[in-house]
């Protein structure tokens, strides 16, 4: 009975991977690198409140990446060119605030002051001022947190402590 059982688990396993085999396809292709990384400027890309530290950098070039992209697709998918946003992008290092670096209204507007400390752990969109806020210390702790999961193949088991931005794990 237990040989009956075993083989036919085995076919079982050898009748799923060969159904799973069947709905494999290949991509057609040579693999190259990627196009270099533009390194996009404060100038042609502001963001309030930003300085020229990795993390900034890394966040102006991605969100200009973003904007790139959905200049070109989004009449594709809408009908509609895309509209930049009319606040912009602010940047905010929770750990280090520069009124400063700041209009009045702080990363939000007129109809809606927001004050940089409140961005504090957090990135956001906002509606009212159609703004994009990023706390640059969530930002780099969430880029550890990338970097570390990079490096080892999996999380520990039970005694893990999940990487989560300014948990010791993440700095």
């Amino acid at each position: 009975m237990r040989q009956v059982l075993r083989g036919a688990t085995t076919a079982a396993a050898v009748g799923g991977v060969l159904l799973l085999a069947g709905c494999s396809t290949t991509v057609p292709g040579t693999a190259m690198p990627a196009d270099p990384v533009t390194d996009v400027s404060a100038e042609a890309f502001p963001v309030t409140g930003a300085t020229d530290d990795d993390i900034d950098r890394s966040a102006r070039n991605a969100l200009a990446d973003l904007t790139t992209f959905w200049t070109g697709a989004y009449p594709e998918f809408y009908d509609a060119e895309l509209t930049p946003l009319r606040g912009g992008y602010s940047s905010v290092d929770a750990d280090d605030i520069d009124p400063g670096l700041y209009p009045d209204t702080g990363v939000g507007c007129q109809q809606l002051p927001i004050d940089p400390s409140e961005v504090e752990g957090n990135a956001f969109y906002e509606q009212t001022c159609d703004v994009i806020v990023y706390d640059g210390a969530l930002l780099e702790g969430w880029a550890s947190c990338t970097a570390a999961s990079w490096a080892r193949p999996s999380w520990p088991t039970s005694s893990a402590t999940p990487c989560r931005p300014g948990s010791a794990s993440a700095r």
